[in-house]
């Protein structure tokens, strides 16, 4: 991009911000009232100030700036109440608005302090010293006077003044937790039963012993113990506690008295509000069924399976215990089923740029790839009835190749229809029927020659362990039309058997903290069927880990782990050109590079190209894919504000033709991504850097130099902007 475009396009981004802003409009305080600009706490040592502040009424106005620390966001009473903050204030935004200052909310906020404290285990904290500025503020909340006859400096003529207030406290010694006790009605139990149950009961107690006593974490074991309670069949259960302080001693002895109660069954169970939507099925999904053993466990995955028929914009599955008339649990749970239909029928229109990337191979190209689309959509979450959903989707495009040495090339026209179709309840229960289609027409995006590409497949899928295991099984076709003019793509036909295993353990699916993840995909095309069905026979199996650490300040350090392995049997087409034959299908080599794999370079560019076919006769191109693939990753990552995140990363890996990994050619990038959060996911700007000297151990890297192009610098690496975390 010319340097006077770049000017320009920044010219026009500021003159829009600037109308934006002004339409906003500055936020001012009231002539008659003292607007909060700062409150200070002193003297919190063992505490966090800001989970301190978020219970108190009176707040200062908001600043941009951003925090490292356990929570960007502290919640009133919510823990934890000691992590470690690091905040950094930068400035208040004109349209931002100013807290009034109120005198008898702001004494109840005093009092708030030290009860807040108390609940912390600090039964001595106290307030030491209140000021405020200007001190007029000490003796009304009201701003009288005019020019400068008015009891405070106003901000302007017509408004109010500015106040800041400084709070002092003193923590004390914290009250220290001595001992814990978990007593638990053992009558009717087997002594297997029982010694289990115990162990899970432990396992919910947020105290420890020699540690502050914390009245928010007495609650919540409380709740958590009442809940593991519940999963193992006791809908009835009965948790109490105590807790006897001393003092002088700064000790706390405390008590839990667990009353299990008899075991518990469902009674009757009821679905209400949906409409002329299937019952069966919803029953059928839900799993549950009257005469069963309750289990609150049971009901939240009823309930998320029932919510992922995409038919319904509330589910809320409760149970209610059998009482007599004295009260006691008769071992019966109602269990009700309660819906709020949304709509079934959805369409809509939308367009967009697909992420382009600019990217200089060696000295021969510079290829830019970007394309603007239109979006048409049809969704039904009913069709034909039995909560059948069906999808249409079409993307009518242009894909811009861009600059290369000869000069502008031309956009190509591009399509691409989408087909979607799951039927639930499918034999049975908790088995879903699928099928999907896809017919993309336009130039690949690896290679960029123009073809028809056919996609289909017919599975089923089946969730276990309250959606954390997922497994599917399903017949797959693809097929490639329309080739490159110069013989170098050959147009194949693949039937194959398609399997995924997903277990995941993450806290979180779009921004994990802590947890576990593991998926291996595999497919078999081929020797279960008759020559003609398929261009090859072959296996490619994909295993990969990833894992997720908390970490001090918030922060969290996440790494991946993927390997990827593509054996090639017989071929069963002799028109396929010689890299087909060697390599497998197009749209399912493997390949490395892009915003969700390798960083440092573009999608696909990840290889070895130089190194010549077995006959000697062709030199691959750098998206050509591979035979083996193994990539790895790590990020620290790290929260600014509540909204704006910034990582740090860094990515291995390689893609070759041979028969086994080549762990020594390292492909090292090194990078920093700036993350923003939105309900979709984090909008994702991730800068990756080939580490020169670091690309391979003791071996020749054989590859091609590749760099980013932004118009003004280059730089060996790849820009990549998406949505959704790498990993």
């Amino acid at each position: 991009m010319p340097v006077q475009n770049s000017v320009a396009l920044v010219v026009r981004c500021l003159a829009l911000m600037a109308l934006t802003l002004a339409s906003l409009g500055c936020k001012t305080i009231p002539a008659d009232a003292y607007g909060v600009y700062r409150l200070r706490v002193h003297g919190v040592e063992e505490m966090d100030d800001e989970a301190l502040k978020a219970c108190l009424a009176t707040s200062e106005r908001s600043r941009f700036g951003f925090s490292l620390g356990s929570s960007a966001d502290p919640e009133c009473g919510v823990a934890p109440f000691d992590g470690a903050r690091v905040n950094v204030q930068l400035w208040s935004w004109p349209w931002a608005d100013w807290p009034r200052f109120d005198r008898a909310v702001f004494q109840r906020d005093l009092q708030r302090i030290q009860r807040w404290y108390q609940a912390r285990g600090y039964y001595d904290a106290r307030v030491l010293d209140v000021e405020l500025s200007p001190q007029s503020a000490n003796r009304s909340d009201r701003v009288t006077g005019d020019g400068g006859n008015a009891v405070c400096e106003r901000d302007d003529d017509d408004e109010g003044c500015r106040v800041e207030i400084d709070i002092t406290v003193e923590e004390g010694e914290p009250i220290l937790v001595s001992e814990i006790v978990t007593d638990l009605d053992e009558d009717g139990f087997d002594p297997r039963e029982l010694a289990a149950l115990r162990g899970q009961l432990e396992e919910q107690v947020q105290l420890r012993v020699g540690e502050r006593f914390d009245e928010a974490l007495y609650d919540a074991t409380k709740v958590a113990m009442l809940h593991t309670l519940g999963d193992a069949h006791f809908a009835c259960a009965e948790v109490r506690g105590d807790v006897r302080v001393d003092p002088t001693e700064k000790t706390a002895r405390v008590h839990y008295d667990v009353r299990p109660g008899r075991p518990t069954i469902i009674g009757e169970l009821t679905v209400s509000g949906n409409e002329d939507l299937s019952e069966r099925v919803i029953r059928a999904v839900s799993f549950l069924d009257p005469g069963d053993a309750y289990s609150e466990k049971n009901l939240r995955e009823a309930q998320h399976e029932i919510y992922a028929l995409g038919a319904f914009a509330s589910v809320e599955v409760t149970g209610v215990p059998h009482r007599d008339d004295e009260g006691i649990c008769t071992g019966e749970v109602d269990v009700d089923i309660r819906l709020t239909p949304g709509r079934r029928f959805r369409y809509g229109l939308g367009a967009g740029i697909e992420t382009g990337r600019t990217v200089t191979v060696g000295e021969t190209e510079n290829v830019e790839q970007w394309d603007i689309h239109l979006v048409l959509f049809a969704d039904h979450r009913n069709f034909l009835g039995g909560l059948r959903r069906i999808r249409i989707e079409d993307r009518p495009k242009l894909v811009f190749p861009g600059l290369v040495r000869q000069g502008v090339e031309p956009p190509s026209p591009g399509n691409e229809l989408r087909l979607t179709i799951e039927q639930p309840s499918f034999i049975e229960r908790r088995t879903v029927l699928f099928h999907t289609a896809r017919w993309d027409v336009g130039p690949d995006p690896n290679q960029r020659f123009f073809r028809h590409d056919l996609d289909a497949v017919l599975g089923v899928r089946r969730t276990f362990l309250d959606g954390r295991l997922s497994f599917s099984f399903g017949v797959h076709a693809n097929v490639q039309l329309g080739t490159a003019n110069d013989g170098t793509e050959s147009d194949y036909h693949v039937l194959f058997l398609e399997s995924l295993l997903q277990l995941d353990l993450r806290d979180d699916v779009k921004q994990p903290r802590s947890g576990f993840y593991f998926q291996v995909g595999v497919q078999q095309a081929g020797s279960w069927l008759p020559d003609a069905a398929s261009s090859w026979d072959y296996w490619r199996v994909t295993p990969e880990a990833r894992a997720y650490v908390p970490l001090p300040l918030g922060m969290v350090l996440a790494a991946r782990f993927s390997l990827g392995a593509m054996l090639v049997g017989d071929i069963n087409d002799g028109a396929l050109d010689e890299v087909s034959q060697e390599l497998g299908p197009q749209r399912y080599r493997l390949r490395g590079g892009g915003a969700t794999s390798h960083r440092g370079f573009p999608a696909g560019f990840l290889s070895d190209t130089g190194d010549l076919t077995p006959s000697g006769t062709r030199i691959y191109e750098q998206n050509d894919g591979g035979l083996r693939r193994w990539l790895a990753s790590v990020e620290l990552r790290a929260n600014l504000t509540q909204d704006i995140g910034l990582t740090l990363f860094a990515d291995f890996g390689d893609v070759n033709r041979g028969d086994s990994f080549r762990f020594r050619r390292l492909r090292t990038a090194v990078g920093l991504g700036l993350r923003y959060r939105t309900i979709v996911g984090p909008l994702r700007l991730d800068v990756g850097w080939l580490v020169p000297g670091a690309q391979a151990v003791g071996v020749d890297p054989a590859q091609r130099e590749i760099k980013v192009n932004l118009g003004f610098v280059q730089f060996p690496g790849a820009v990549h902007i998406t949505i959704g975390e790498a990993f």
